[in-house]
């Protein structure tokens, strides 16, 4: 579901609330009840066909719901919706989130595929996402993807298919009794031969769960450390191999990136976290998550008498200074990081990134440094340096 989740167009709850029930009068509109909105189901032809799915108390709804089932070319279709989007825990989000589902053949004995090697059933699909307006010649919103369909990756579509702000707009009528109809129409393609990671790169993808791509980039950042994998590898292992200890389910984890066959799949991990399955539609902090790893490992590494083992790999050193321009005044604040943020949005690559991490900053004009033992404030430079 990566494409889907990752490129994939949020209000939160104060911007949804900004735009009140009181504010849309829908009087000045001839608006259609959702159930009056055209054939829930239909079949195009053989390979295309298309269903419907009301969302009542749209607003109200704040976990994920699947649509009911339908059956075409031998396989079980239904939407999957997060109506206050699957981007974080708490507060809604400023999107909404579809998916197409395909949750298998409905006769599994029936499906016979030839270039699977195995692995299990494979459906490809093309697909439109639509939000129905429900007035008369109202145009709908629409979204289109396509994707390979299978046992280790059912699902497909957009974190962020639409602003829910949309919903929200009277002249659209997307939303009417608090009732959102979706739609999607869905051809089937041929199948494609089963993509094989490792024969063609050398190295083996991750399951995404549902929201866990940033997890699984990290994991493959520390995986390909070589002495941070090695020390991952001669960590003790628990006396339980079965138990949802950290360490050793990273090991795991490691291990099948490095020698297993097929994708490699997280959920040992993810429930040694103590996370569940709500959890892994939720789109964590990557910081927060590579500080659980690596202090959990220290701590493990401290037992073991291999300590400052983490600090020794990722820690640097990084100096805050103020500096004032005409007078001999400078501040320095020193800090110890495993780990910084960077800005990547208008850089082209890392090297740009650290430079605008240490780039200078000028304090003048109304927002002068008050600088101790002067009693006028002063010019300055503030930055960085690692």
């Amino acid at each position: 579901m990566d494409e889907g989740r990752d490129g994939s167009l949020f209000p939160t709850a104060d911007d949804a609330k900004g735009v009140s029930e009181e504010h849309v009068d829908e009087s000045e509109e001839e608006v259609r009840p959702a159930s009056a909105v055209p054939p829930s189901e239909e079949q195009k032809d053989e390979n295309t066909f298309s269903f419907n799915f009301e969302v009542n108390e749209f607003s109200t709804r704040e976990k994920k719901l699947y649509s009911p089932e339908h059956h075409f070319g031998g396989y079980r279709w239904r939407l999957l919706v997060f109506p206050a989007g699957n981007g974080g825990i708490g507060d809604r989000s400023e999107h909404f989130s579809v998916y197409l589902d395909c949750p298998g053949p409905v006769n599994e004995a029936d499906v016979e595929d030839p270039l699977n090697d195995g692995q299990g059933w494979m459906r490809s699909a093309s697909f439109k996402l639509r939000v129905l307006s429900q007035k008369p010649g109202g145009k709908p919103f629409e979204r289109d993807s396509s994707h390979q369909f299978s046992e280790t990756d059912c699902d497909w579509g957009f974190q962020d298919f639409a602003l829910i702000k949309l919903l929200y707009d009277p002249k659209e009528s997307f939303r009417v009794n608090d009732t959102v109809v979706l739609q999607v129409s869905v051809t089937l393609q041929d199948a494609q031969p089963q993509y094989d990671s490792r024969k063609t790169t050398g190295f083996a993808g991750l399951k995404n769960q549902g929201a866990t791509c940033y997890m699984n980039s990290l994991l493959q950042t520390l995986y390909t450390i070589g002495t941070f994998r090695r020390g991952v590898y001669h960590m003790s292992l628990p006396e339980d191999v079965n138990s949802t200890n950290i360490t050793y389910a990273l090991q795991r984890v490691f291990y099948d990136l490095q020698k297993g066959q097929g994708v490699v799949r997280t959920k040992k991990l993810t429930r040694s976290f103590g996370w569940d399955t709500v959890d892994a539609f939720t789109q964590h902090d990557v910081q927060e998550l590579n500080r659980l790893l690596t202090n959990h490992l220290e701590e493990t590494l401290k037992k073991e008498k291999k300590e400052n083992y983490i600090s020794k790999l990722f820690e640097g050193k990084q100096c805050n200074y103020i500096e004032c321009v005409n007078v001999p005044y400078k501040s320095e604040n020193h800090q110890t990081f495993l780990d910084l943020q960077l800005t990547v949005k208008g850089c082209k690559n890392i090297y740009e990134s650290f430079d605008k991490f240490t780039e200078v900053e000028m304090l003048d004009g109304e927002n002068k440094y008050k600088a101790d033992g002067y009693d006028e404030p002063q010019d300055a430079r503030m930055g960085y340096k690692i």
